[in-house]
């Protein structure tokens, strides 16, 4: 009876602490969901302008929050003394018109930074950290990676604004980098990246602001306190299994 309730005790006590740590992940400060759904990084963008073919778009970036599969906050900029930046650059422009705009190629770099120091008119501000993941255009068969329509007139008037999105795919280093390599969204990317912008949030330095999101889906993996509760649970009953042998 006693070996029973022992069992059942720490059977509870394993669960427990399960379910507090199966569902989430924690690299170098920043926290994702990793249950088997999708993570939304969501944030606000600072970038140049271009105005033709083979004009290069770059720009910087910080993630405000991020959310899990299930759309509750699992982490915000400054949780365990942490921000979460980055910067893009090399995607082309291929074609453009008032209306619609295609690039190709593309990096985005994403840096964990104990300094917090994010300044929207200071890109050097945004990957002076940890390199915490490196993506890349996912192109289409097309070879496209990034396509929007916008009212931009000549790209450069007060009314430009609009909307581009495309894929990622993960290709080089970064502390989180294996752990976004998933290949589960469309057409086998691993992220999903959006921003909408407008002259309207220019500052001094960069003329075009605004909001973006980059939805990516973590691997879903066992967590050391899994393993470490499985082994311990095994040991137990093991131990309970002599005890009886020897009764």
């Amino acid at each position: 009876m006693y070996g029973s309730s022992l069992t059942a005790l720490t059977l509870t006590l394993v669960l427990g602490a399960l379910s507090s740590t199966a569902n989430a992940i924690t690299i170098d400060g920043v926290v994702l969901d990793n249950s088997g759904g999708n993570n939304l990084f969501s944030g606000v963008v600072f970038e140049f302008t271009v105005s033709g073919a083979g004009d290069e778009l770059t720009g910087h970036f910080e993630v405000d929050v991020i959310r899990g599969g299930g759309g509750g906050v699992v982490w915000t900029s400054g949780d365990n003394g942490v921000e979460l930046t980055g910067v893009f650059h090399s995607y082309i422009v291929d074609s453009i018109n008032p209306s619609h705009i295609e690039f190709t190629g593309g990096v985005m770099e994403i840096y964990s930074d104990a300094a917090e120091n994010f300044d929207p008119a200071d890109p050097s501000k945004s990957n002076d950290g940890n390199l915490w993941a490196t993506f890349a255009g996912h192109p289409s068969l097309t070879g496209i990676t990034l396509a929007g329509n916008a009212n931009m007139g000549d790209f450069l008037t007060a009314t430009f604004q609009g909307f581009v999105g495309g894929l990622l795919d993960i290709a080089g280093p970064g502390l989180a980098s294996n752990v976004l390599d998933t290949n589960g969204l469309d057409d086998g990317a691993d992220a999903i990246f959006g921003t909408s912008f407008n002259t309207a949030l220019a500052n001094d330095v960069f003329p075009v602001g605004g909001s973006f999101d980059v939805v990516g889906r973590p691997l879903v993996s066992i967590p050391e306190p899994f393993t470490f509760a499985l082994a311990a649970l095994s040991l137990i009953s093991l131990g309970m299994t002599r005890r009886r042998r020897r009764r």
